[in-house]
């Protein structure tokens, strides 16, 4: 494994110096100081928009497309006739309902 890694470096190290031999000593310095500000660049552009999206995913609001129809209940099960259990199970069919339509609307889309 060390010497498959040793050809690779030196494999790497010949092609550069084929590269630089025919620059000069101040051209091999502009591209070096070149390829050095835009790799900060890149960085620093990378590193400010995740900083920046940290928590926007988190504050975005789901918009309801269709009406929210809320059926009328009576003030209290006792001025309505109706037992609590009636009333609840009432209420559980309406949310249940209403989720497994904003589920079949999230697989659609």
């Amino acid at each position: 494994m060390r010497q498959f890694i040793s050809k690779i470096k030196d494999r790497v190290e010949d092609g550069l110096r084929r590269i630089c031999a025919p620059m000069g000593p101040g051209t091999r310095i502009l591209v070096i100081v070149i390829l050095v500000a835009v790799f900060a660049v890149c960085n620093f552009y990378i590193m400010f928009r995740a900083i920046y999206n940290i928590g926007r995913e988190d504050k975005r609001w789901e918009q309801i497309d269709s009406e929210i129809k809320i059926p009328e209940m009576a003030p209290g099960p006792e001025e309505s006739g109706k037992e609590p259990e009636e009333v609840t199970r009432e209420m559980q069919e309406f949310f249940n309902e209403h989720f497994k339509q904003e589920e079949n609307d999230t697989e659609e889309g």
